[in-house]
């Protein structure tokens, strides 16, 4: 995985003046870390002091050193951890802030952003007043009670602060006894989604899971009970806090469906904060609108264009693909937070069978690998009609300058008319990102590649000239054809592709299932960008004559005898490239 993750962000606090005052404060809590986890760590006053100052500034150092020398806290990890506990630091410190976020299931959103975050919250500033609700109350004052355990009976959280002590005897809610005003409310208690709030005001509202599937209709659509919790949340959005302008709001969540209590959220989102690639054509930017919202799916894409599982501890790449075969509603809300993906879809039933590509050293060739109705086949590549698609079009609802929204793919079709799909590309990128996944192709499959087709219409018909330029630079043939669209989007995809997935002649590369899979399984949508890359290539590649018959070959042995036998199809000999006849 070659996706970089961000570096332990820094709130400063009166009380650790170490960090508001040295010129490299991230140098002292990157050693810090360093000490607390090894075996040789001394406990020393001045070292007491520090890691007391490193816990008021950075959550997640709290949480996983403080909280978690005896919590649900130790488990967290440097790289999709931070990136969430920075994003609540956020919240923690900007006053009036509106805050989404939506993390798939099995990435402690809620042990970082809710429970977690409240104790950081209240040491940090032990006047504040929080509620935490949850669809089901009972999950709430569970946040409460983890939260009491962590000032309570943390031996290491006592040794560090120990004027944070519980005053109450209530075992569910907390008041702190070195807080220094006195409200009705309690420092933290615990609310029931949905039910009356009247009387009680908060100065931060952690609103954890609120709908539930079983809130669900039969069409798996918001029932009657989620209508009625999103009108609860939106109502006490004003009712509950203390302060319009002060009082801040955070909505946990994965999502249910595509009328949940979160989709105004994502739609209402001044700022994208995560990662947006794959969702950011339904719910771009709105410059008035009143949230910040966090967004990850289950699996994203590095920067090389390969797939990786944001949290590999929980939950694999192959463990997400194969949930998308079998339980393609599980897999597109609650691991990858696309319910737009899981509406009635007129291929939802279609599945996409899965080949390898592997290069034969022996034979210095690629061999295409897979199983055929359960018996293990092998298809050389050079004997299919290989060609590339590219479609650049479509970045401008993204809201990201000079970036343009493009699909590749490198499909190869056999003798037997089955279509393998060795190679996806996608995503909101420059142009030349565009330019290098063509030539990236050309480069990997070289003669075997005849063709390389890029949709040339309106203002993209400057592409290829463009690509032409970028030839001659590069001294790379792409045998590049430029082509008018096909006809409308939808429409030219269901009458290219269907046949094939219909008959369950498709095949793809791991690398390239999962956007398949998505784009497949919510067809039709607005995400259709790599079906139309892979509609161009079927379209425009043809079917190998006479690799079913053994008349059609012609032996060749090599003469000193030291090279493998080889068979070549007469038939393709005569066969033009470009045309297919």
């Amino acid at each position: 995985m070659s996706q970089v993750w961000p570096a332990l962000e820094i709130a400063p606090h009166p009380l650790a003046p170490t960090f508001s005052k040295d010129s490299n404060p991230h140098l002292i809590l990157s050693q810090l870390v360093t000490e607390l986890s090894s075996s040789n760590f001394q406990a020393t006053e001045s070292v007491r002091q520090l890691i007391r100052e490193a816990g008021f500034v950075s959550l997640w150092f709290y949480l996983k050193f403080i909280a978690g020398f005896d919590g649900p806290y130790d488990l967290l990890n440097t790289e999709l951890h931070v990136d969430m506990a920075n994003f609540r630091q956020r919240v923690a410190t900007e006053p009036g802030i509106k805050a989404g976020a939506f993390i798939p299931r099995a990435c402690y959103k809620s042990t970082i952003l809710s429970h977690g975050a409240n104790s950081w919250e209240l040491l940090r500033n032990p006047n504040l007043r929080i509620g935490c609700t949850s669809q089901i109350y009972d999950r709430a004052l569970s946040f409460v009670k983890t939260t009491i355990y962590t000032f309570s009976d943390n031996e290491f959280h006592k040794w560090l602060y120990p004027e944070y002590v519980k005053e109450n005897r209530s075992d569910i809610e907390l008041i702190l006894a070195n807080r220094t005003r006195r409200f009705p409310e309690p420092n933290l208690m615990a609310i029931t989604a949905g039910g009356s709030t009247q009387g009680i005001h908060v100065d931060v509202f952690d609103c954890d899971d609120i709908n539930g599937e079983d809130m669900l209709n039969s069409d798996r659509q918001a029932g009657a009970e989620m209508y009625r919790m999103t009108n609860w949340l939106y109502t006490n959005l004003r009712t509950l806090v203390v302060s319009w302008v002060k009082s801040r709001v955070i909505v946990i969540g994965t999502r249910y469906a595509i009328d949940d209590s979160y989709e105004p959220i994502m739609l209402a989102s001044k700022e994208h904060v995560g990662y947006w690639d794959e969702v950011e054509q339904d719910y771009p930017i709105k410059p008035d609108g009143e949230w910040v919202t966090y967004y990850r799916p289950a699996l994203q894409q590095d920067e090389k264009g390969e797939l990786f599982s944001i949290n590999p501890d929980a939950f694999s790449v192959n463990q997400i693909l194969e949930l998308m075969e079998k339980d393609p509603w599980t897999a597109q809300t609650q691991y990858l937070n696309r319910p737009r993906g899981a509406l009635g879809s007129e291929w939802s039933t279609y599945t996409i069978n899965t080949c390898n590509l592997e290069w034969n050293t022996e034979e210095n060739q690629f061999i295409i690998t897979f199983l055929d109705n359960g018996i293990p086949q092998k298809v050389y590549l050079r004997d299919c009609c290989v060609v590339a698609a590219g479609d650049p079009s479509g970045g401008s609802t993204t809201g990201r300058r000079n970036a343009s929204k493009a699909a590749t793919a490198v499909i190869a079709r056999d003798s037997r008319d089955r279509i393998f799909i060795i190679n996806v590309n996608a995503g909101y990128v420059e142009p030349t990102t565009f330019f290098d996944w063509l030539f990236g192709y050309k480069k990997t499959y070289h003669n075997t590649l005849i063709a390389t087709y890029v949709e040339a219409q309106a203002g993209f018909k400057a592409m290829i000239p463009i690509l032409r330029q970028e030839e001659a630079r590069r001294g790379v043939l792409l045998n590049l054809v430029g082509i008018p669209a096909l006809g409308e989007k939808e429409t030219t995809i269901r009458n290219i592709l269907q046949p094939y997935f219909n008959k369950n002649m498709v095949w793809a590369t791991r690398s390239a299932e999962l956007q398949l899979l998505d784009e497949v399984k919510g067809f039709p949508s607005r995400h259709m960008d790599v079906l139309d890359a892979v509609k161009i290539a079927v379209y425009k590649s043809f079917k190998p004559r006479g690799l079913d018959g053994d008349d059609d070959f012609i032996d060749e042995d090599d003469e000193e005898g030291g090279s493998p036998r080889r068979r070549f199809n007469k038939r393709r000999l005569f066969v033009d490239p470009i045309t297919g006849y």
